[in-house]
């Protein structure tokens, strides 16, 4: 499942698009709302723009986790280890 500041984000980008659209079709018109869109598009975009970069940094930061944790790829050596002793899987003598 999608995060859903990613999909928020992107919504509100698209919004401001068409916004900014109507912005720019009622900008000469009398008593229209263009002043309004304009302000709501910026509004939406900034919104968006915060939303979508919160989320990247909050990925490079677990990713660099996962880099610190597990190693990253350039650690591997490409040699794999072998286990060739016995596993006693037995629970001993139960008395």
């Amino acid at each position: 499942m999608k995060k859903p500041k990613v999909i928020v984000g992107l919504c509100l980008f698209a919004q401001a698009v068409l916004f900014m659209i109507l912005f720019v079709v009622y900008w000469n018109r009398s008593k229209s709302l263009s002043r309004t869109l304009g302000v709501l598009s910026a509004v939406s975009g900034l919104g968006g723009a915060w939303l979508l970069l919160t989320e990247r940094q909050a990925q490079i930061r677990s990713d660099a986790i996962d880099d610190d944790f597990y190693g990253s790829e350039e650690d591997f050596d490409g040699e794999e280890e072998t286990f060739d002793g016995e596993i006693d899987c037995s629970f001993g003598d139960v008395e």
